[in-house]
C-alpha cells in the first residue's frame, strides 16, 4: 500500500481565498477519526481520471490530487457511512494487515477533514 503522505497533493486555483484557520484549531476539531461517521460537504467536487482523482474545494479554491490508493479510499468514503466499513472493504482488496489499514484510513480521514474535504460527525462545517 502506498504511503499516505503521497496520497494527497495540494494545489491552489487562481487567487481564491485560503481558509485562515490554524492547523492547531483544525486538529482540535478532527477528533478520533478511526471510528468516525462523516459527510462530504456540498462544495467538494470529485473527478477520477485514469485511476487517480482530483478533489476540488470550491469555497476555498483549492484542489487536491489523490493517487490510486487514495482514490479507492475516497470512493469507499463516498459509499460507506463509517470508517470501519471502509477498513473492512480495503482488507478484502489489499494485502495489508488490519492494523495498518486502520492507521492509514484514520490518517487519510484526518487529513481530508483538516482540509475541509470531509466533515466528521460532531464538527462544524468550515
Amino acid at each position: 500500500m502506498y504511503a499516505l503522505a503521497e496520497s494527497i497533493s495540494v494545489g491552489k486555483l487562481g487567487a481564491w481565498k485560503r481558509n485562515t484557520m490554524t492547523s492547531s484549531e483544525e486538529a482540535s476539531q478532527v477528533g478520533d477519526s478511526k471510528q468516525a461517521g462523516y459527510s462530504i460537504p456540498e462544495e467538494v467536487v470529485f473527478r477520477e481520471l485514469d485511476g487517480e482523482a482530483v478533489l476540488l474545494h470550491l469555497a476555498k479554491g483549492e484542489y487536491f490530487g489523490l493517487d490510486s490508493v487514495g482514490t479507492r479510499m475516497w470512493n469507499l468514503l463516498r459509499t460507506e457511512e463509517r470508517a470501519e466499513s471502509v477498513i473492512d472493504r480495503l482488507e478484502e482488496e489489499y494485502a495489508a494487515g488490519r492494523d495498518r489499514l486502520t492507521e492509514d484510513v484514520g490518517e487519510f480521514i484526518e487529513r481530508l477533514a483538516e482540509r475541509g474535504l470531509l466533515v466528521l460527525k460532531g464538527t462544524k462545517v468550515q
